[in-house]
């Protein structure tokens, strides 16, 4: 059974390799935060992103689910790490 036959959605297959990808990038970033000494501040962070990933991921997928553009694939392929930099970004500038 392959990712995009997963569950009661019938996705697109060219979902399958950007989620792979986006996975393969969140995956390291959410264990090295964990092991930061900062009182899990950072791991709270890349976590909110993550999750607020994969909602967009989610609505991407069920509004485009069987033709999703140029655009949805390159935002599920290489969004996580930038927008993770901004938000780190915006929290050193605004809490600290």
């Amino acid at each position: 059974m392959t990712l995009h036959q997963l569950g009661s959605i019938k996705l697109n297959a060219k979902f399958e390799s950007a989620i792979k990808l986006a996975l393969l990038q969140l995956a390291p970033l959410l264990l090295l935060t964990t092991m930061l000494l900062d009182g899990g501040r950072l791991f709270q962070l890349t976590l909110m992103i993550s999750l607020a990933y994969c909602a967009g991921v989610m609505l991407i997928a069920m509004r485009r689910r069987d033709k999703p553009t140029r655009l949805d694939l390159w935002f599920m392929k290489w969004s996580p790490v930038p927008t993770l930099l901004v938000a780190m970004a915006l929290d050193a500038i605004l809490y600290r």
